[in-house]
């Protein structure tokens, strides 16, 4: 029983030379690098440091920080040598760009049905990170006026992280409503 111990001891609590000597290390925890398995108390300042863990078991780190208020805990949980030694690299992403071109400079755009404010003929819009190699379809929807007629437009566009999609609306395909000539001029004076 003693045996069993000792080699569990050994193996929980003695660094793996291997992993201590490898060159790209680049977990936050830069103790991990040096002693990536045992028992590590670090006190500095107003902060303390407890790791274990390593080998079999993951490596859990608390940091106790005193501040005037009290107390600041943060824990933070590291794959054992067993699990994986270093996280794999999860995909960013990228914005995509989608550029709307319209005739009417005080035209609305909907994005999915949710207007997307702005002015002006060229209209820029920037999506949130989207995942590399995906597609994601999009309605825009434009309503603008053009000479004596209310046009509402709808176009189907696809967005890819990274890419410039680019479109015009044009009124080739659009719902025309014409419009009465009392609703196109100034709006009637009040007396």
């Amino acid at each position: 029983m003693r045996r069993v111990l000792a080699l569990l001891a050994s193996i929980l609590l003695f660094p793996s030379l291997a992993i201590a000597q490898t060159p790209d290390c680049r977990l936050p925890d830069p103790w991990y690098c040096l002693n990536p398995s045992g028992l590590i108390i670090i006190r500095q300042g107003n902060q303390t440091t407890w790791s274990v863990g390593g080998v079999l078991l993951p490596r859990t780190v608390k940091v106790v920080t005193q501040t005037p208020e009290g107390k600041d805990v943060a824990y933070f949980r590291f794959p054992s040598l067993i699990q994986a030694p270093y996280p794999a690299p999860t995909p960013t992403g990228a914005p995509a760009n989608l550029q709307i071109e319209i005739p009417d400079p005080h035209g609305l755009v909907y994005v999915d049905g949710e207007l997307v404010r702005g002015t002006g003929t060229t209209r820029q819009m920037l999506s949130p990170k989207l995942s590399p190699g995906k597609a994601y379809p999009l309605r825009v929807r434009g309503t603008y006026v053009v000479g004596d007629n209310f046009l509402i437009e709808d176009k189907q566009v696809v967005l890819r992280a990274g890419e410039t999609t680019a479109f015009a609306f044009d009124g080739k395909q659009a719902l025309s409503v014409p419009m009465k000539k009392e609703w196109i001029g100034p709006p009637p004076q009040a007396k």
